[in-house]
C-alpha cells in the first residue's frame, strides 16, 4: 500500500502534465485568436444593481481585482456587475481607467503576455460598451511577470490569474 506521500507525488505526476497542456501556446495548438472585437454588454435588474452598487460604492476607492479562470478571460456576473458600477463613477468623474492583466507561471512568456493582454481587453471592451471613453481606459499586461503569490500550488496560480483595475 502506498504511503501518502506516494499517494501525493503520483497525483502530482499525473495533474501536472495536464495543467501544462491546458496553457499551451495557442500557436502550437493550432487554434486561432478569437476574431470577436467587443463583447455584448450585459444588463442586471435595477433593484439588483442598486443593492450590488452601494455595496461597492465603498469599493471605488480606486483599485480592484477581478479573478479569471485558468486559460479564460471571460469576465463574471458578479465582475460585469462591478463594472457598471466603475463605469458610471468613471464617467462621472472623468477618470482615466488602467487595467492591467496577469497570468499564472503556466505557459510561455509569450502566451502569457498574449492572454493578460486579452484579460485586459476585456475589461476594456465591457467599459467601453458601458460609454466609458476609449481614450480614458489604458490596457497594459504583465503576464506571469508580477505575480501576488509567489508560491507554486493551484491556490497560488489562482491567485495570479486575475485583471488589476486602478482608476
Amino acid at each position: 500500500m502506498m504511503d501518502r506521500k506516494n499517494v501525493i507525488r503520483s497525483l502530482m505526476l499525473i495533474t501536472l502534465p495536464l495543467m501544462l497542456v491546458g496553457c499551451g501556446n495557442p500557436e502550437s495548438s493550432g487554434k486561432k485568436p478569437s476574431g470577436k472585437k467587443y463583447a455584448a454588454a450585459m444588463t442586471f435588474p435595477a433593484s439588483e444593481m442598486k443593492r450590488y452598487a452601494q455595496g461597492i460604492e465603498k469599493q471605488l476607492s480606486g483599485h480592484k481585482t477581478l479573478q479569471f479562470g485558468l486559460d479564460k478571460d471571460e469576465l463574471g456576473k458578479q465582475d460585469k456587475i462591478y463594472l457598471q458600477a466603475l463605469a458610471q463613477h468613471a464617467i462621472k468623474k472623468n477618470r482615466v481607467v488602467r487595467v492591467e492583466g496577469y497570468t499564472c507561471e503556466l505557459g510561455g512568456a509569450e502566451y502569457n503576455i498574449a492572454l493578460g493582454f486579452k484579460r485586459a481587453q476585456s475589461v476594456g471592451r465591457y467599459l467601453r460598451s458601458l460609454g466609458v471613453p476609449e481614450d480614458s481606459i489604458i490596457l497594459v499586461s504583465y503576464g506571469k511577470e508580477k505575480p501576488v503569490a509567489g508560491g507554486h500550488t493551484m491556490a497560488d496560480w489562482a491567485k495570479n490569474r486575475r485583471a488589476e483595475i486602478s482608476y
